[in-house]
C-alpha cells in the first residue's frame, strides 16, 4: 500500500475532524468516557492525523468524530447521510486501497439439525444472548436451529459458528473467518482478529454462535461487539454474563408437552411415564429413543430395564456411533465435572447429593460436621461452583431445599461411585428442624437415602437416621403418618434379625407410640404392655430403654383416660431415672414434666404447677433459656398456672413467650402456632370472646397455610373457633362449623379419638340450645 493511499486516508480523516466540529483530542476522549466508547492516546491522535496509519485505531477516531457531530449539532457541519461511520469508514478504507468485503460468508459449519427437533421460543433480537444451563437440555440445538436460518438467509453478510471450548479455538476460528471475509493473514491470528472486530463493530447483518464456553474469561479480548448478534452456550451461571446488551437465558428441560411432541415424531407413540423416568432431559429422550428403535423393544420394555437400580444408564444408551448425538449423558456431564474440579473439589459434595431427594436437599446436610470434618469447612463455596458449571442447582435463600440436582444427573453419578459410606446418613441425622419445610425436606431426603443407598443405613447395624426421620414427622403432629413409616421397618426388622433385637424393640416402640398419638390410646398401652415385658426379659428393669417404655406405657394410660394412674406410675418411673440417670438427665426432666401434667389432669392443678415450676430452673440451667423443652416447660406452666386461677400472670407470660417461640423457632413453628392458640383460649375464658374469636380466625388462615387443612391442630382450632362463636352470639354459625368439622376429624383421627368425641358432644349441645 504506497504512501499516495496513506495520504488520500488521511485527508479523509482531516475531513471529517473538520465536519464534526474540530474536536480537539480531550473532547474525543470526553466523547469516548461519555458514550462508552473506546479512546486511544493522545499521541496516536496525533499520528494518524499525520499520515502514520493506524487502521485499527481509524476506526475508533471515526466512530468519535461521528458521535461527536450527533452530541453537537450547532458546531457540526455534516449532513444527516453522514452521520454515519459506515460512511466514512467506506471513504477510509476506499482511499487505502483495501480491498472490499467478501460479503455472505459462512464460517463453521453448525452442527447437523437434529431428528425431531422441537422449536422452543428462547431466543429474541437481542444483541448478545447467552444460554446457560444443564448438560443435555439442547442449548447447542437451539443455537444450531438459529444459526441454520441465518445461514440459508442471503441478506446475512456473515455467520461464524465457533465450537468455543477455549480461547484458542475461538482466535483460531476468527482469524478463518477473517481471512474469507477481509483476506486477512490467518497465521497473524492477533492481527486478523483486530480486522474482524473493527468489520463487526460498523456492520450489523451477522451472527456469530460461541458454543460450549468454558468459562468467560475464554472471552477476554474476543467478545464480538453489539452492532450484530452473538449467541453463546454455556453450562457456566454466574455474574460474569452481566454485560451491556446482553441477554441470559436459562434452558431448562423440555416441558411434559415438549416430551411428548419429542417421543411422537421419534418413536411414533408417547409416554408421559417415560418422559418422567428421564426427567424430561432432551439428551437423555434422545438416546433412549435410539436405544428403544435399535434393540426393537417397547417403551414398556424400556421402562422396566430402567427402573432396575442395578442397571447402569450407560447400559441403557446407545452405543458410541448408534446415536444421532456426540456425546453421551455420562460424558456431556463428566466434562462439566472436570471443569469444576478446576476450582473446587465439587465431586465429593455432588456424590452426597446423588444419593438424597432430586426434588431439594436441605442445605444443613452440607454444613453438618459429618460433611465439613470429611470435605471441609468451605462447602458452600464448593456448591456454588457446582451451581454455576450447572451441575445442580444451590439457592441458599430456600434452606429447606437448598440444592436441586437432576434425578438423572444423581442416578449417573450413583453409576460411578465404587463405595458408598455413610455420610450423608449421619448428616440428615444431624438435622434438628424447626420448622414444617425442613421435617418434609428431612422425611423426603431420608426415604431418597433408603432407595437410593441402603447398605448405607441398614446392615449389621441400623443407622440411627431412620428412627430420627420418623420422629421429627410425628413431632410436627403427623403421627398416622410417622405410624405408617415405621411399620414396614418393623416388619422387615422383625423377618431380618428377629424379635428380640434392639431394633425391632425400637421399631416397635415407635409404632405403638405414633399409633396412640394419632387417636388410638388404648390400643397403645396394649402395645406397650406387651413390649414393656419382652424390653424387661430381653435387657433388664434398669435399660434406658426398658424404662422409656414404662414412661410412654403411663403417658397413654393417661391419655385413655386415667390420668392419676398415670401420674402415679410416672412417679415411680422418674424415681428410677433419678436412682441410675440423675436428677438433671434430659430423660429424667421429660418424665417429671409428664408426671406434672398428668397430675393436673387429674386435678392436683397446684401440685402441677409446683412441679412445672421445679423443671423449668433444671432445663433452663440443663438445655439453656432457648431450646425447645425449656420453652415449652414455660408454655405448660403458663397453662397449669391459668387453670390454678392465676388468671392474669398466665396470660402475661404467654405474651412474654409468645416473642420468644417466633424469635428462636420462626412464627409458623407448630408450638408458635400452639402458644398462640392456648394466649387466645386464655384471653377468651378471662372476659374477651370477641377477641379470642378474631384471634381464632387469624390463627385458623395460618395454620391452613403452613400445617393444612388435614391436621389435627388446624381441626383443633376450628373447634376453639366455633365454641366463641357461640360465645358471642352466633350459635347457628357454630352449629354449622361444627357440622362440617365433625366429619373431617372423624376421617383424619377416627370417631373414638378423644377429640372426636369432645366435638360431637359440643354439637349436640348446641342443637339443644337452638331447638
Amino acid at each position: 500500500m504506497g504512501s499516495d493511499g496513506i495520504g488520500r486516508a488521511t485527508e479523509v480523516l482531516l475531513a471529517l475532524l473538520k465536519a464534526a466540529g474540530n474536536p480537539k483530542h480531550d473532547d474525543l476522549d470526553a466523547q469516548a468516557a461519555k458514550s462508552g466508547l473506546p479512546s486511544f492516546s493522545r499521541s496516536t491522535y496525533y499520528d494518524l492525523l499525520k499520515g502514520k496509519r493506524r487502521s485499527a485505531t481509524a476506526v475508533d477516531f471515526i466512530r468519535l468524530c461521528v458521535e461527536y457531530a450527533r452530541t453537537h449539532p450547532k458546531i457540526a457541519e455534516l449532513p444527516p447521510d453522514q452521520l454515519n461511520v459506515g460512511h466514512w469508514q467506506d471513504k477510509y478504507e476506499n482511499a487505502l486501497g483495501l480491498p472490499a468485503p467478501e460479503l455472505g460468508q459462512r464460517v463453521g459449519p453448525p452442527p447437523p439439525q437434529v431428528v425431531a427437533y422441537v422449536r422452543r421460543a428462547v431466543l429474541d433480537d437481542t444483541p448478545v444472548q447467552v444460554l446457560t444451563g444443564l448438560g443435555g437440555v439442547g442449548k447447542t440445538q437451539i443455537a444450531a436451529a438459529h444459526a441454520w436460518e441465518r445461514w440459508h438467509d442471503p441478506a446475512v453478510d456473515l455467520v461464524i459458528w465457533v465450537s468455543a471450548k477455549s480461547g484458542t479455538d475461538i482466535v483460531s476460528t476468527y482469524a478463518q473467518a477473517a481471512e474469507q471475509l477481509l483476506g486477512a493473514d490467518p497465521k497473524n491470528t492477533a492481527s486478523a482478529v483486530r480486522q474482524l472486530m473493527t468489520w463487526l463493530s460498523t456492520n450489523s447483518r451477522w451472527l456469530i454462535v460461541l458454543d460450549d464456553v468454558a468459562i468467560p474469561g475464554d472471552l477476554r479480548e474476543l467478545w464480538p461487539p453489539t452492532s450484530g448478534q452473538t449467541v453463546i452456550t454455556t453450562r457456566y451461571v454466574g455474574a460474569a454474563w452481566d454485560r451491556p446488551s446482553t441477554r441470559v437465558v436459562s434452558v431448562d428441560v423440555f416441558t411434559p408437552a415438549e416430551s411428548q411432541t419429542y417421543l411422537n415424531e421419534r418413536l411414533g407413540q408417547t409416554s408421559d411415564e417415560l418422559a418422567a423416568d428421564l426427567g424430561h432431559l432432551p439428551l437423555a429422550l434422545s438416546h433412549a429413543a435410539a436405544y428403544i428403535r435399535n434393540t426393537q423393544i417397547s417403551i414398556d420394555e424400556y421402562r422396566e430395564l430402567f427402573a432396575d437400580r442395578k442397571r447402569r444408564v450407560a447400559d441403557l444408551m446407545p452405543v458410541a456411533g448408534e446415536s444421532p448425538d456426540e456425546h453421551t449423558v455420562a460424558t456431556t456431564w463428566s466434562l462439566s465435572v472436570q471443569r469444576a474440579e478446576q476450582i473446587a473439589p465439587v465431586r465429593p459434595l455432588l456424590e452426597i447429593a446423588a444419593l438424597l431427594d432430586h426434588n431439594g436437599i436441605p442445605l444443613q446436610v452440607f454444613t453438618s460436621d459429618s460433611v465439613t470434618n470429611a470435605y471441609g469447612k468451605d462447602t458452600k463455596h464448593t456448591l456454588s461452583v457446582a451451581h454455576r458449571f450447572s451441575l445442580l442447582t444451590f439457592d441458599p435463600s430456600t434452606p429447606a431445599r437448598a440444592v436441586i440436582m437432576h434425578a438423572l444427573v444423581q442416578r449417573v453419578t450413583r453409576d460411578g461411585m465404587s463405595i458408598v459410606d455413610s455420610i450423608a446418613a449421619c448428616a440428615l441425622n444431624e438435622i434438628q428442624p424447626n420448622d414444617r419445610k425442613l421435617v418434609e425436606a428431612l422425611f423426603d431426603n431420608t426415604k431418597a437415602l433408603v432407595d437410593n443407598a441402603w447398605a448405607s443405613v441398614w446392615g449389621a447395624e441400623v443407622h440411627p437416621v431412620l428412627e430420627h426421620a420418623g420422629k421429627v414427622v410425628g413431632m410436627i403432629g403427623l403421627a398416622r403418618d410417622a405410624a405408617e413409616y415405621f411399620q414396614p421397618l418393623l416388619d422387615l426388622a422383625a423377618a431380618q434379625f428377629g424379635p428380640d433385637h434392639p431394633s425391632t424393640l425400637t421399631f416397635r416402640h415407635e409404632v405403638a407410640f405414633w399409633n396412640g398419638e394419632a387417636g388410638d390410646p388404648a390400643g397403645s398401652v396394649g402395645a406397650m404392655e406387651a413390649l414393656l415385658d419382652d424390653r424387661i426379659r430381653v435387657l433388664g428393669d434398669d435399660h434406658p430403654t426398658t424404662l422409656l417404655t414404662r414412661h410412654s406405657l403411663a403417658r397413654f394410660q393417661g391419655e385413655a383416660g386415667d390420668a392419676a394412674g398415670a401420674a402415679a406410675t410416672l412417679g415411680d418411673v422418674l424415681a428410677e431415672q433419678v436412682r441410675l440417670l440423675g436428677e438433671e438427665d434430659p430423660g429424667t426432666l421429660v418424665t417429671r414434666a409428664n408426671r406434672a401434667h398428668f397430675l393436673g389432669e387429674s386435678g392436683n392443678v397446684a401440685e402441677a404447677v409446683s412441679e412445672f415450676e421445679r423443671v423449668l430452673p433444671l432445663r433452663v440451667r440443663v438445655l439453656g433459656p432457648d431450646d425447645r423443652s425449656t420453652l415449652m416447660t414455660r408454655h405448660n406452666l403458663a397453662r397449669w398456672r391459668f387453670n390454678a386461677g392465676h388468671t392474669e400472670a398466665a396470660i402475661a407470660e404467654f405474651e412474654r413467650l409468645l416473642p420468644d417461640w417466633q424469635r428462636v423457632f420462626g412464627p409458623d413453628h407448630v408450638d408458635t402456632l400452639l402458644t398462640r392458640h392456648e394466649l387466645a383460649r386464655c384471653r377468651g375464658e378471662a372476659g374477651d370472646p370477641a377477641g379470642a374469636l378474631v384471634a381464632f380466625q387469624e390463627l385458623l388462615a395460618d395454620l391452613l397455610r403452613t400445617l393444612g387443612p388435614r391436621h389435627l391442630r388446624t381441626l383443633a382450632t376450628r373447634g376453639m373457633l366455633a365454641r366463641w362463636q357461640s360465645e358471642t352470639g352466633d350459635v347457628a354459625g357454630a352449629v354449622a362449623a361444627l357440622e362440617e368439622l365433625l366429619p373431617d376429624l372423624t376421617d383424619l383421627a377416627g370417631a373414638d379419638h378423644p377429640r372426636t368425641k369432645v366435638i360431637r358432644e359440643r354439637l349436640e349441645a348446641l342443637r339443644s340450645e337452638l331447638s
